[in-house]
């Protein structure tokens, strides 16, 4: 759908991961994590998904990227609680798994994800941040369930963000582009999947460099409608 939001995405959970309680357990666009914490022997964790986007009031055209909204999740389960030396159920170190051990562990990997999201002190952060203009809004949900087993918790933050633009189609972007600096990032990523996933998108940048098809793809417009404006390319004679 967007460059942009998969770079989004991918940045975030890069910045998140070993920020929180969750350690290395950040996905992204993960599908039934929440089936997932049902399951015993599971941890807390964090999912990151990009939802709905609208327009804002000056994006034009096809690859405007509008504001769009980032989905942060994290769930907590009685399947996840340990037994510790005295007999106590705990959901974290020192944290009974109470109903109320439950709402503090997950506040508190919301606090630490949003720390690390707008932490000035990593690249992987900074670099987040630079595919979009400031955060417009942050909506915190609450979510609970006491299931037929067991006790599931889950927190969201919504996070609206008003995103750059995806690149045009044959526009060739300078090394220092905030989105060939995260294509690059992905490239020296140790997991080579994320590797593909970069030459997959340094692909999709492909496209005719002359501004005449530029300028179509840009605005959206027809053939038709450019040669009556006469926009259209030179014909041979």
């Amino acid at each position: 759908m967007s460059l942009v939001r998969i770079a989004v995405r991918y940045m975030a959970v890069e910045a998140l991961k070993g920020a929180t309680l969750v350690g290395n357990r950040v996905f992204d666009s993960q599908i039934g994590m929440v089936d997932e914490v049902s399951n015993p022997g599971t941890h807390p964790y964090l999912a990151v998904y990009t939802d709905r986007a609208v327009p804002g009031p000056d994006d034009k055209g096809v690859f405007s990227n509008g504001i769009c909204t980032m989905l942060l999740q994290t769930s907590a389960s009685s399947a996840m609680t340990t037994v510790d030396e005295n007999g106590n159920s705990t959901i974290i170190d020192g944290v009974f798994a109470t109903d109320g051990g439950f709402e503090f562990t997950l506040d508190l990997i919301v606090r630490q994800a949003l720390a690390a999201l707008s932490s000035s002190e990593t690249r992987e952060a900074e670099l987040f941040r630079s595919l979009f203009n400031g955060f417009t809004k942050v909506e915190r949900r609450c979510m609970g369930s006491p299931g037929q087993n067991q006790r599931i918790a889950s927190h969201q933050v919504l996070l609206e963000l008003p995103l750059i633009n995806d690149p045009v189609p044959g526009v060739v972007l300078r090394p220092e582009a905030k989105l060939m600096q995260v294509i690059e990032h992905m490239e020296g990523h140790s997991d080579p999947e994320v590797n593909e996933r970069a030459r997959f998108m340094r692909a999709a940048l492909e496209g005719p460099s002359d501004s005449w098809h530029l300028l179509v793809q840009k605005t959206g417009m027809t053939n038709a409608s450019a040669e009556k404006l006469s926009l259209h390319a030179p014909r041979d004679s």
